[in-house]
């Protein structure tokens, strides 16, 4: 070619062709090869999967370039990323080992494709409890479990692909009332219980290796239906229609709401606002620091801000009967809430909402008091100090108040007060009661991470006895952790929640990083929110979602009468256009190793009627009416879908 080319050219264009020639052939290297390794993983990074190994059959380089340990790591990130509070993190992502990280990602898109397509991989039961399994609490790997029995289990999961029944240690078993909700906050290593047939709750707060009883508060007139604790509050949700918010660190109560008309199935606690559902389709939301409700929605009544397109003159249709219906078929059973998404499930429908946002200026905060001796007074010194002008009911709000653009807000910050109880090794054998529970397995060296710390096993056979009726006695705080003192001057915990109010303001290195004069995004409470979609779900009983992820689980009543539908479902992309645009989840049968092993560990049968259920990204768990706890996960490769056998 070079020779035609300079057989055609006037011998002084000769040069100048040369010239353009080599230009060209210069040009042939790209890009992409040209750059650093960082701009190289940043490129693609951005690019889809598929045209990422599509880029491996252009050249060597290419291939060399797509085999990068960082590149994959990167993409297992996005995989998992998946928190909207940080509690699972990402540290199980951190021991891989060198070239590992692809086939960390081919094992982690093939769990999505289980997810996708209702596969599960494992089942295994956890037992221990010998009454209804209440409540789960499912963070990283710590599993916290309620039941009627009267106790509180924290189990330790061991990561999914080596799990197996015999790799979990022993839960630690905490005594308490008949358990019917609970809430964990990683952050700060602490849980609450509300108890079923008495109208209070229980901190709990880890302090070492040792799980201590920060405060018992008696603040309801029936049974406790909902908890929710974030870094400053804790609200509660009773029998009796009130929300009570208090102090989980002093114990104070702050301010109590009584506008429900009817019983609270939710609550959701976003930084110093409350969302909480009723069982007749109310919406309300509440501002503690204003000690009084912003605004009031039925849902049903959303249903008349949609449009006038096919998709939204059904869902009008679908939601009128919404918090009531023929036989109560539209009262509302659950509600979660994550962020600014926010689901209520009836018995049919799955209806997933979303706020708007706006932004706030963190107003400032008033530090918090503790009594300087003792660090806590005994039970005959006070009682709750409660706020007669401000914790009254606000009248109920037929529309939203309007938005302020700066709030003027007060907030209780503080430190946790300091609970000195010396470490000595706990007697097995005592049968007294202790406030604090540690485990002599919490010293494996294998167990690091502060999320598998908090799921200690305890060895030995014999448990402590439950707590008394009349509430906690007090301990000695220099004692063995699993001992009684009779002391009452040194009490760590008393059976009714005493008063803090005369004390000294926490020294400065106590207290937590000013957050005042920040500006925050928060979802706008004042206006109504959005539906997002309608899914059809049949004979919804109890559930779960991943808002972020769209995932759901859903189970139906595992009832005795002959022929009842005991399945469980799992929430799949929609696989027509019209689900895509009107509604874009499939409810789908869970199939694989969880209809495998029905029959062995009798999984659809009425004693394994799901009371509770929780998921994450590999798994969900339920608990059952006979006490035991299902694991299914969906990490593995052992089932796969009939129209997924081929190689992909």
């Amino acid at each position: 070619m070079l020779g035609l080319v300079a057989e055609a050219c006037h011998p002084s264009d000769i040069n100048a062709q040369i010239a353009i020639l080599e230009k060209y052939r210069r040009s042939r290297f790209d890009i992409l090869s040209r750059t650093d390794e960082v701009l190289q993983i940043r490129i693609l990074g951005s690019l889809d999967v598929k045209d990422i190994l599509n880029l491996r059959k252009v050249s060597k380089g290419y291939r060399y370039i797509t085999q990068n340990d960082s590149l994959w790591k990167m993409l297992c990130r996005q995989l998992e990323w998946r928190d909207w509070e940080g509690e699972a993190g990402l540290n199980h992502l951190e021991n891989i080992p060198e070239g590992g990280w692809e086939e960390l990602y081919k094992d982690l898109w093939k769990r999505e494709r289980n997810w996708n397509t209702g596969m599960a991989q494992k089942v295994f039961l956890l037992k221990g409890h010998t009454n209804y399994v209440t409540s789960l609490r499912l963070r990283g790997d710590v599993l916290i479990s309620g039941s009627y029995d009267e106790t509180i289990r924290i189990w330790h999961l061991p990561p999914l692909l080596t799990l197996t029944p015999s790799s979990i240690p022993q839960p630690l078993v905490i005594p308490a009332k008949s358990v019917s909700c609970l809430d964990y906050y990683p952050p700060e290593d602490v849980f609450v219980a509300g108890y079923h047939d008495i109208g209070r709750v229980q901190v709990w707060k880890k302090k070492g290796e040792e799980w201590l009883l920060l405060n018992t508060l008696s603040g309801h007139l029936h049974g406790i239906r909902a908890v929710a604790l974030n870094e400053d509050y804790l609200v509660s949700a009773g029998a009796d229609k009130a929300l009570v918010i208090w102090s989980w660190r002093t114990g104070e109560k702050i301010v109590r709401f009584g506008q429900q008309t009817n019983i609270c199935v939710g609550i959701q606690l976003i930084n110093d606002y409350i969302v909480s559902v009723t069982v007749d389709g109310i919406i309300r939301t509440f501002s503690i620091r204003k000690r009084g409700m912003l605004a009031q929605f039925k849902i049903s009544d959303l249903g008349r801000t949609l449009g006038g397109g096919t998709n939204e003159k059904e869902w009008k249709l679908k939601l009128k009967d919404v918090g009531g219906g023929l036989g109560g078929i539209g009262m509302i059973n659950w509600f979660e809430g994550q962020g600014k998404w926010m689901t209520c499930v009836t018995r049919e429908r799955i209806i997933r909402l979303a706020w708007d946002e706006t932004e706030e200026v963190i107003p400032l905060a008033i530090p918090t008091t503790r009594p300087s001796s003792p660090a806590t007074p005994s039970p005959a010194k006070g009682r709750i100090r409660t706020v007669s002008s401000a914790s009254r009911a606000l009248p109920m709000a037929s529309t939203p108040t309007k938005t302020p653009n700066h709030l003027r807000q007060r907030t209780t910050s503080g430190s946790t007060p300091t609970l000195g109880i010396k470490r000595s090794t706990p007697s097995l054998t005592s049968t007294a009661m202790s406030p604090s529970w540690s485990s002599p397995a919490s010293k494996l060296a294998n167990l690091t991470s502060p999320a598998k710390a908090m799921a200690r096993s305890l060895s030995g056979t014999a448990t402590p006895s439950p707590l008394r009726t009349k509430g906690i006695t007090n301990l000695d705080r220099s004692s063995s952790p699993i001992t009684q003192s009779s002391s009452p001057r040194k009490s760590v915990m008393s059976s009714r929640r005493t008063s803090l109010a005369s004390g000294t303001p926490v020294p400065e290195e106590e207290e937590r990083k000013p957050k005042e004069g920040r500006k925050r995004i928060i979802p706008l409470l004042t206006k109504a929110p959005k539906i997002l979609e309608l899914i059809h779900a049949p004979d919804v009983e109890k559930g779960a979602i991943d808002a972020r992820r769209t995932r759901v689980v859903t189970s139906t009543r595992f009832a005795a009468r002959s022929g009842a539908d005991r399945q469980l479902y799992v929430g799949v992309p929609g696989q027509s256009n019209q689900n895509r645009q009107g509604g874009r989840t499939d409810m789908i049968p869970v199939s694989g190793a969880w209809r495998d092993k029905s029959e062995v560990l009798n999984l659809q049968t009425p004693g394994k009627n799901p009371m509770c259920l929780v998921l994450d990204r590999e798994k969900f768990v339920y608990g059952c009416t006979d006490g035991s706890i299902v694991v299914v996960g969906f990490l593995g490769h052992d089932y796969v879908a009939e129209t997924h056998h081929e190689v992909e």
